[in-house]
């Protein structure tokens, strides 16, 4: 009876061997299709979990604690990695997000995973990471980059200086692709024939039509604007078939070394179209003839140091950090009532120069009611900014849509007082893009016409249709909203006087 007795304690250590006061939590996910598209070789690169989890099992805190991630383990190597973690039992009930990594820098994409955490144990079951059952082959592009630095290449304060500076490409393995390193030097060199022109060359390993995006970085960040980051947005390169090099054609970037204050004062003219305006938040269209006002806010000091709570009180005097546009024929507007509000601000001398972020914002009846009444007039646009270089002898105008960040009104300033009739027929890439769910569409007609603008999906089956109508010559623009239709490609096609034009867009949810 003794050893019987025994023989049952033994079995009941060895069947509960887990920490006291813990519930053991149990992660598996399958490499397989990863291994097999060559973005993960086993024993050489790793696979960890982060989460809101982390700081509860004794890390330094959730998702990004210093330590890093959960690293999982492939013990038999059948390429599916697991790791077992034990959770305090007083968290029995609590759910808790989490996903995969590879390398750290790779990260499943779309909406986070879950579990929940249950006694006795919790063993969640085998996972694709990233959601993927199916081997897609990969391919590699060798992407050659020269940027143009002419524009600011000297020496002294204000100038990108080679001896004091470097030009370095950011991203490229953000999304859609990874870095190959072998043959890839994100550090630009300088072209030994023709100073202030540099070159760099990346290669890239990614699914054939999957896009990625990129952009460069000035440093050391102390001597830039923006700690040297382009102002502009990320830039875009679709992965073509296997082998290809593409010479990625010559670009200025918009970087800005850290400039000396203005030596005069500098006028500009903000101008912002009203005529197709939505509320960011309620992607509602905003009636122009029942604004209010729009006013104008901004990095620089004589646009207000993003001051304010974006409320009507930010316009007063005694705290005013929301300066105040119109439409009334003065102070720099040039037709009353045309729905382009304007405003001519002076940046002193002695203020800082160089670039300078802005947004402008809508107040119109029931604008001040919505997000909650947090920063409800910041309701132009979100995650991005139009910016204007600020600089002695630069021109005095500039010219905006509201909600729409386009590349006339990114570069600089420009002069509008003969605007010409558009002379081509285009049809822009939507921006964002990719995006979830909304998008803008850009065209230009040069003479009056029927346009049809359609989107299809891979398939070539009509998911919506944008526009069917007679439109006068000029820039036009639609918002697409991709709320009921699944992530993917699509293209949209303008069809326009017998003339037609295509082009590819992402919805990533």
């Amino acid at each position: 009876m003794k050893r019987l007795l025994l023989v049952l304690f033994v079995l009941t250590l060895v069947g509960g061997a887990y920490a006291e006061g813990t519930i053991p939590v149990t992660f598996q996910v399958n490499l397989k299709v990863k291994t097999g598209e060559g973005l993960f070789i086993p024993g050489t690169d790793n696979v960890t979990i982060r989460g809101s989890f982390m700081d509860e099992i004794g890390l330094s805190g959730d998702w990004f604690p210093d330590e890093g991630g959960v690293i999982m383990a492939d013990d038999d190597a059948d390429t599916i990695y697991t790791t077992t973690i034990d959770m305090d039992e007083s968290y029995d009930g609590t759910t808790f997000e989490f996903k995969y990594t590879i390398n750290e820098t790779m990260w499943e994409e779309g909406d986070n995973r879950r579990f929940t955490v249950t006694k006795p144990e919790t063993i969640l079951p085998v996972a694709w990471f990233d959601h993927d059952s199916v081997v897609t082959l990969q391919v590699i592009n060798t992407l050659n980059f020269t940027a143009d630095l002419s524009d600011i290449y000297g020496a002294g304060e204000g100038y990108f200086d080679p001896d004091q500076h470097e030009l370095e490409l950011m991203g490229l393995d953000w999304v859609g692709a990874v870095v190959v390193e072998e043959g890839s030097d994100r550090t630009f060199v300088e072209d030994p024939f023709m100073p202030g022109i540099f070159h760099a060359t990346m290669v890239i390993q990614g699914v054939e039509g999957d896009s990625t995006k990129w952009k460069t970085k000035g440093s050391p960040d102390s001597c830039f604007f923006n700690w040297g980051w382009e102002v502009t947005p990320d830039r875009w390169h679709t992965i073509i078939e296997d082998g290809s090099v593409i010479d990625v054609p010559a670009f200025k970037p918009t970087i800005f070394p850290a400039q000396p204050p203005l030596t005069e004062d500098v006028d500009i003219l903000f101008q912002v179209n009203m005529t197709d305006a939505h509320n960011y938040y309620t992607k509602e269209g905003i009636n122009p003839n029942e604004l209010s006002f729009v006013g104008i806010k901004g990095q620089n000091e004589a646009l207000g140091s993003w001051a304010g709570d974006w409320l009507p009180s930010d316009t007063l005097a005694e705290n005013q950090s929301l300066l105040v546009m119109n439409d009334s024929g003065i102070n720099g507007d040039k037709v009353a009532g045309d729905h382009i509000w304007s405003l001519l601000v002076t940046f002193p001398k002695e203020n800082v120069g160089g670039p300078s972020l802005y947004k402008y914002g809508a107040c119109y009846p029931g604008a001040v009611d919505v997000n909650e009444g947090f920063h409800p007039l910041d309701n132009e646009m979100q995650g991005t900014d139009h910016w204007v270089n600020i600089k002695v002898g630069g021109t005095s105008e500039l010219y905006d849509d509201f909600g729409l960040l386009t590349p006339s009104s990114t570069t600089d300033v420009r002069a509008l007082s003969n605007t010409p009739k558009p002379q081509a027929f285009d049809l822009a890439q939507n921006y964002p893009n990719p995006f979830n769910p909304v998008t803008v569409i850009s065209y230009t007609l040069p003479n009056n016409g029927l346009v049809e603008l359609t989107v299809y999906n891979m398939l070539g089956q009509e998911v919506a249709i944008l526009v069917n109508k007679e439109q006068n010559a000029g820039i036009h623009k639609i918002e697409f909203n991709a709320m009921d239709i699944p992530s993917g490609v699509y293209f949209y096609n303008l069809n326009y006087n017998n003339k037609t034009i295509t082009r590819k867009m992402i919805l990533m949810k």
